[in-house]
């Protein structure tokens, strides 16, 4: 049965040595992947009403996008000021997890 011979083990000094040595050749390349943008805190907004109100909000969401859409309208329409992180529509795609 043969030997396996271990590797010899590389100490930081030698990491950080290889690591300027590729830099200048790596530094030119595009990144692979786009680096992923925290989203700021959201907060979650429920609240009861009668069947009648919930059925006309539910029309007027479907008309115009979505609940979010609805409410930044109308928040627009009385010159309430919205964050811009609240006007755009989010990125609701689920992301694969690497490695």
């Amino acid at each position: 049965m043969a030997k396996l011979k271990r590797k010899p083990r590389i100490s930081g000094r030698e990491e950080a040595q290889i690591a300027r040595e590729a830099m200048p050749a790596t530094a030119a390349r595009a990144a692979s992947r786009a680096a992923y943008v925290r989203p700021p805190p959201s907060v979650q907004i429920c609240f009861r009403c009668s069947p009648e109100l919930a059925d006309r909000l539910s029309d007027l969401a479907r008309q115009k996008g979505g609940t979010r859409e609805l409410i930044v309208g109308l928040l627009q329409q009385a010159g309430i000021p919205v964050p811009a992180i609240d006007v755009e529509r989010p990125d609701m795609r689920r992301r694969r997890r690497v490695g």
